[in-house]
């Protein structure tokens, strides 16, 4: 247990990983997502997301021309990103 902003953020475990239990819904995608699972997810558009992944706001992995996104790094961005 991690106290964090006095908010108490409990972790569960799934699969091989700790997951923070505010994303629990997380845990039914795949742990490389595309541009259209994280924008399902957080509820944007496609183009939000991927205008997060090109001003490197969220950090990915460019195959070709599409954008891999792990759940780690989804985690981080809307940690960090509470606007």
């Amino acid at each position: 247990m991690k106290k964090k902003n006095k908010i108490y953020i409990y972790q569960i475990k799934k699969g091989g990983g700790v997951m923070f239990e505010k994303y629990r819904d997380l845990a039914a995608y795949p742990d490389v997502l595309n541009l259209k699972d994280v924008a399902n997810y957080c509820r944007i558009s496609k183009d939000s997301a991927r205008k997060a992944c090109v001003d490197g706001k969220l950090k990915h992995i460019r195959i070709g021309r599409l954008c891999k996104i792990t759940k780690e790094n989804l985690i981080n961005f809307l940690e960090n990103n509470n606007e």
